[in-house]
């Protein structure tokens, strides 16, 4: 049985920085300890790959390395997964809820 695949978004996911600074300094913060240590295990059970909107896509590689995470694809192409984590994403489950928070 194939390992379940989990897209994780680098901003506001793997890297907590604060909004609107330029990838300069946003590199220079890293990943919670928390982050490290439990996508270390999960790897053992799961594959995660990084979707990103950033064109940084080769950086933000080597942040991860850098920082000991496993060893992810970086890309700012959407693929299949399994789920996909995000700290700014909706869930979907019907027009109408959506409409609710969106207004």
């Amino acid at each position: 049985m194939p390992k379940r695949i989990y897209a994780l978004d680098f901003d506001g996911v793997l890297c907590q920085h604060p909004p609107n600074i330029e990838w300069e300094e946003i590199k220079t913060y890293p990943p919670s300890p928390e982050c490290v240590k439990i996508l270390r295990y999960l790897s053992d059970f799961v594959d995660f790959y990084v979707l990103t909107a950033r064109k940084e896509t080769a950086e933000i590689k080597q942040w991860c390395q850098l920082y000991g995470l496993p060893d992810m694809e970086v890309t700012n192409i959407k693929r299949n997964a399994t789920a996909y984590i995000d700290d700014r994403a909706i869930r979907f489950d019907s027009w109408i809820n959506i409409s609710k928070l969106i207004l």
